[in-house]
């Protein structure tokens, strides 16, 4: 017996078009349970088991089960094969299947001519500006939260140090790593939608990336880990942290936008960074000035400086990577 792919409602009497009595999901007809179902419509996500090509309803190419995943098209989360819409931010559940579509999670082509010969700073540094004051009502919102939260952090920080000592103080080091992992993580995200013209809320500064977000961490972790390693002296540790902040500028924007690995993101950033230095060490630059801006004014100057430096990240990584995922 037919039923609803939506609410999987029984259906007696059906007629193409119609709308489930239950659920209101426009309905085709569902001839095979998810646990034993071989293929799916990627349009109306009728479940299919047999030879079949072709969805019979509406004539789309039908796609193997065992291969797609149904992620949210806005914050990531993956749901089950008949959901359509994301409980937690109302976008609409799609169907990602690698043979079909670019797959996210795979290593970054690395052809040396599709690479630019430069990436334009001056126009970078432009349109960062026109950018921030499209949405500026937006980022400075969440600059403010950002700050409130630092400032809850630092307190909370500090409590634990005076309470546990030192291993109050490696807590209180933990959570300001998560929070600002996440801090950055949904900026980016925010930045990389805005940039690609799709319209923006203020709940899209909340996705739910934790890949990203740990990512992120071990990035940060990997890099200071080299830093304190290294026993050199003071001027020569500057060095190699410039260094290192010009080669790996492209990790985060990487990590949340493609969704590679961790290696692939270091490997692809480092390579791009080397090959145009003099642009990115001058973009570094740029954003390390920016950031001592923000601690003007007693550090409330961060409102506006952190969410300005991230656009900046996406004009930069849009111009090495133009490609839209």
């Amino acid at each position: 017996m037919p039923y609803c792919p939506m609410c999987r409602e029984s259906i007696t009497q059906w007629q193409e078009g119609e709308s489930c009595p239950k659920c209101g999901q426009l309905m085709h007809i569902q001839t095979s349970e998810p646990e034993t179902a071989s293929s799916i419509c990627p349009h109306c996500r009728a479940l299919y088991r047999g030879d079949e090509i072709y969805c019979p309803a509406d004539g789309k190419a039908l796609l193997p089960v065992d291969q797609v995943i149904p992620v949210c098209s806005r914050c990531g989360t993956e749901y089950g094969l008949l959901t359509t819409q994301c409980p937690l931010d109302g976008a609409e559940v799609v169907l990602r299947w690698p043979d079909t579509e670019a797959d996210l999670r795979q290593d970054l082509p690395e052809e040396e001519g599709a690479w630019p010969a430069a990436i334009g700073v001056a126009d970078v540094v432009r349109n960062t500006v026109v950018m921030f004051r499209a949405q500026q009502k937006f980022y400075v919102r969440y600059g403010v939260r950002i700050l409130l939260y630092s400032l809850l952090l630092a307190l909370v920080t500090a409590a634990l140090t005076l309470l546990w000592g030192e291993f109050g103080l490696a807590l209180g080091t933990v959570a300001v790593m998560y929070y600002s992992a996440r801090f950055s993580v949904a900026l980016l995200s925010f930045a990389l939608k805005q940039y690609a013209g799709r319209t923006m809320r203020y709940q899209d500064f909340f996705p739910k990336n934790r890949p990203a977000v740990i990512r992120s961490i071990l990035t940060y972790l990997l890099l200071m880990s080299i830093l304190t390693s290294t026993g050199m002296r003071s001027s020569l540790l500057w060095i190699l942290n410039v260094a290192l902040l010009t080669i790996t500028y492209f990790v985060l924007p990487l990590l949340v936008d493609r969704s590679v690995s961790l290696w692939a993101a270091l490997r692809s950033s480092v390579r791009h960074g080397l090959v145009l230095w003099p642009e990115v060490l001058m973009l570094t630059g740029i954003t390390a000035l920016v950031n001592m801006l923000g601690l003007l004014f007693l550090g409330l100057g961060v409102v506006i400086t952190i969410p300005l430096t991230f656009c900046l990240h996406v004009q930069a990584y849009r111009r090495v990577w133009p490609g839209q995922q």
